[in-house]
């Protein structure tokens, strides 16, 4: 049986989730084919916006990470 999360378990997702929010983040799917297998994401501090090319390199990244998975 699966436990409900409690008050204990969120917390730290919600700090976590904020954190995320407030120093900036960025994801991109692990795809393999049509089929999302995973998420690659980075975040920094210092109230920088990421820019385009950066968005781009993690893409690319992903997709080779995506790669490796499914030929390992």
């Amino acid at each position: 049986m699966t436990r409900a999360p409690n008050s204990a378990t969120i917390a730290p997702m919600k700090r976590f989730l904020l954190a995320c929010l407030l120093l900036g983040s960025m994801a991109a799917p692990l795809l393999a084919g049509d089929k999302v297998i995973g998420l690659m994401a980075v975040w920094r501090s210092g109230g920088n916006l990421f820019i385009e090319t950066e968005l781009s390199f993690l893409t690319g990244l992903a997709r080779q990470a995506a790669v490796a998975i499914e030929n390992a």
